[in-house]
């Protein structure tokens, strides 16, 4: 069964420092399981590839962890935030 997709925009910013980079990626609810499967991470100059791999988000206890570690980190974070303001625009 296809999933239904859509791009979020996030900054993601680098460890501890101030440098933050605007990215886009493509993001995909799995129902089963609920969790998110991020990929084709880009900056707005980028055609091809991706600056991260393919990963896997889902919330659990209010807070956006890795599908593998159950960890939260600053990219989770950020893409947490990014598919929380995208429903909330998109909810019917």
């Amino acid at each position: 069964m296809k999933q239904h997709s859509h791009k979020i925009a996030f900054d993601f910013a680098l460890g501890n420092s101030t440098l933050v980079i605007p990215l886009t990626a493509t993001v995909e609810l799995h129902h089963s399981d609920p969790y998110y499967l991020v990929r084709d991470f880009r900056t707005s100059k980028q055609k091809e590839g991706s600056v991260f791999p393919d990963i896997q988000i889902r919330r659990k206890s209010g807070i956006w962890v890795h599908v593998d570690s159950e960890k939260e980190t600053n990219l989770s974070e950020a893409i947490g935030k990014a598919i929380d303001k995208y429903e909330k625009e998109n909810a019917r």
